[in-house]
């Protein structure tokens, strides 16, 4: 469901923080079925293989989901968008197999999840799942820096749980990816009004229809 020129927009960004040595982690919010993530994991591993790669090794993975598909819309999230929609309804990209199918497809790739499913190593990075609504996860989370924030929980509520939480841990230079900009009229009003009660005046670049990016200055 994610577009050649998403993923592509992903391997540019998470690359580029890599070359250049920023500092920080790779955190998605909202993760399905954990390609996105699986993509930067890849990405990560083939760089550090690379013996002209900065040696910032003390990054991680993380994936946020409830890994139970969308939760039950707050007040925000009610109503139609300005094209007809509606949110998706409680439950939805949720039946695949949950959390444990998204570590399979890690193991598949070589990478080592341990039991607890907390966290892996492989090639002096990790991978941690936080597992549950934003809301609770989040603020809990040890995430002390963050180079790339891709926000994909569709909802205004889980956009903007994310942001509040995790927008002041990405560092200078570090990118913010929004998959959902243009498609859910209830992501959009969470980013912009995040702008707004920030003062914060970075643009917007598009990717496809709905894929926005900035870069935190």
């Amino acid at each position: 469901m994610v577009s050649y020129e998403r993923l592509r927009n992903i391997l540019l960004l998470w690359s580029s923080v890599i070359s250049l040595g920023i500092p920080g982690d790779w955190i998605e919010t909202g993760t399905w079925k954990g390609g996105c993530s699986m993509l930067a994991a890849d990405i990560l591993r083939f760089a550090l293989r690379q013996p002209q790669c900065p040696q910032v090794r003390a990054r991680t993975i993380w994936l946020a989901d409830t890994f139970e598909g969308l939760p039950p819309p707050r007040k925000e999230d009610k109503g139609k968008d300005s094209g007809g929609r509606v949110m998706d309804p409680p439950g939805s990209y949720g039946g695949y197999g949950g959390v444990e199918t998204v570590k399979s497809k890690f193991r598949e790739r070589g990478y080592r999840i341990k039991e607890d499913g907390q966290v892996a190593s492989s090639q002096g990075f990790s991978i941690r799942f936080l597992v549950g609504r934003f809301k609770d996860t989040l603020p809990g989370a040890n995430i002390s820096s963050i180079a790339v924030l891709r926000l994909d929980g569709d909802m205004y509520s889980s956009t903007m749980d994310a942001l509040t939480t995790l927008y002041p841990k990405v560092v200078k230079k570090g990118y913010v990816i929004i998959d959902d900009y243009g498609h859910w009229i209830q992501c959009k009003r969470a980013i912009d009004e995040y702008f707004i009660s920030n003062n914060l005046t970075y643009p917007l670049h598009t990717i496809d229809y709905t894929g926005r990016w900035f870069l935190k200055a």
